[in-house]
């Protein structure tokens, strides 16, 4: 018979290591709307596919909402270490 020796250890933390980490990257913005529209296809029909297709090419033009809201996204980026989560008050 073998005996084996408990070992004591501190409780595993999923966020233990979390300072030590990297900051995530911001995606580019195309990239991001091109992996939404991968996800949705499935999803729905030709016709509601067609027209998000249209409405995220609209928010991609130049001076958009889309640019607009990736710089604002990218200042964030410079200031929290953690731009993914919510703050109170953007």
């Amino acid at each position: 018979m073998v005996k084996t020796s408990a070992v004591h250890s501190k409780p595993f933390s999923m966020l233990g290591k979390q300072d030590s980490l990297p900051p995530l990257p911001v995606p580019p913005l195309q990239q991001t709307m091109d992996k939404y529209l991968l996800a949705i296809k499935p999803l729905v029909d030709e016709e509601d596919f067609d027209y998000t297709k249209d409405l995220v090419e609209d928010f991609l033009k130049p001076g958009g909402d889309g640019e607009l809201l990736h710089n604002k996204l990218l200042q964030r980026a410079k200031t929290e270490k953690n731009w993914v989560r919510p703050s109170l008050c953007l």
